[in-house]
């Protein structure tokens, strides 16, 4: 049996790596993404911490 450990996660690690320096390349030729970017996570952190309304069901 191989292990999974010696081919697998440096072969991930390195495939973040590559989307994390191909997104950091496009925010810097294109600075609208850094807008998009900080929207979506603005909005993901507005989703989670925003208390919960209760909705009434009408009858």
């Amino acid at each position: 049996m191989w292990n999974l450990g010696d081919s697998f996660l440096p072969a991930f690690w390195q495939g973040i790596g590559m989307m994390l320096g191909g997104l950091w390349q496009g925010m810097l030729e294109s600075p609208w993404l850094f807008a998009l970017l900080a929207f979506i996570i603005v909005g993901g952190l507005y989703l989670e911490l925003a208390p919960r309304r209760r909705r009434r069901r009408s009858r």
